[in-house]
């Protein structure tokens, strides 16, 4: 469940908004909730992600996992976090009432689940990917909410995203890895390429763009010092590539 950032109230809580379907949409109200912050991420959603940037606002989720694919017990929640347990549990009927679609992907008995969740969710590194209006994307890490820890947050389901290493598997990608496929994405070339490739209305991630695996090696680095002199991935950033490319046999 969506959440907007009020003020702290002590060490362990803080009060935010709430957020109310309206017709389609979900809008912010002027109603206000205090809740436990133990299971309460930062949201991301795609209007929010630009190229190199997020315009983060202070959006929050209830996310009810401990780095897990299934999320915890309603008894767990009732001990560590009351008030958030209440809280769902007011909202029962409206969160369970889903698509069947989406019932079977969230693939959880707990009514509470959110969708899409996996290994992949929970590592420190993401390259995320507008998939509406236009191309962009950008490196996101761990966000450090208002109570002054780093999570890792959630991102909405317009909102592509690269954090494992192999798919499937148990590795996430590096800083380093993250920056080098961001640089890549945000490239002119591929920015023209997916222009004219897909409609922007739902571009998804279905495209073919060469992104050789990175490993820390020189040429690797190369490429990403220059980039770091040219942040807007210009043509400087495309000349390194095409030179990675040729330094790998490509």
């Amino acid at each position: 469940m969506r959440l907007t950032f009020k003020k702290i109230i002590n060490d362990s809580e803080a009060e935010f908004y709430t957020w109310k379907k309206d017709g389609f949409r979900l809008r912010r109200t002027s109603n206000t909730v205090v809740l436990e912050t133990k299971f309460i991420k930062p949201f991301i959603s795609a209007p929010m992600i630009e190229k190199n940037h997020i315009n983060w606002n202070g959006d929050y989720v209830i996310c009810a996992y401990n780095g897990t694919k299934p999320p915890v017990s309603m008894d767990v929640l009732r001990k560590e976090a009351p008030k958030l347990a209440t809280y769902l549990s007011q909202h029962e009927f409206e969160l369970s009432n889903r698509s069947s679609y989406n019932q079977r992907i969230q693939n959880s008995k707990e009514y509470y689940a959110l969708l899409r969740m996996g290994e992949y969710s929970f590592f420190d590194d993401f390259v995320v990917i507008r998939d509406n209006s236009k191309f962009v994307s950008c490196h996101v890490g761990k966000i450090k909410t208002h109570w002054n820890t780093l999570v890792t947050p959630i991102f909405d389901g317009h909102v592509s995203y690269i954090s494992e290493r192999d798919r499937g598997g148990s590795n996430g990608i590096t800083s380093n890895e993250a920056e080098y496929i961001n640089a890549i994405l945000n490239m002119k070339v591929c920015e023209l390429y997916i222009e004219n490739s897909v409609s922007l209305r739902s571009i998804g991630t279905r495209f073919n763009i060469r992104i050789p695996k990175y490993y820390e090696k020189q040429c690797f680095h190369d490429f990403l010092t220059i980039h770091k002199l040219d942040p807007d991935s210009s043509y400087k950033t495309e000349d390194a590539y095409f030179e990675l490319l040729n330094c790998l046999g490509y």
